[in-house]
């Protein structure tokens, strides 16, 4: 899957990667919350194995 956001901002916080996983988590559960689902939840809880994300 590919998300391109665009920000016009002069300051960029320096957790902006979080903030980017965010826009990400949100955008599989609006597409596809199964897949969402499958990815950030086991076993009723919250998925804390690491995800495969770039940033570029």
């Amino acid at each position: 899957m590919r998300l391109k956001v665009s920000f016009t901002c002069k300051v960029i916080p320096l957790s902006y990667r979080f903030i980017f996983v965010s826009f990400i988590k949100e955008a599989l559960k609006t597409s596809n919350a199964v897949y969402a689902e499958n990815l950030y939840v086991f076993e009723n809880k919250p998925n804390k194995k690491s995800k495969n994300f770039t940033f570029s």
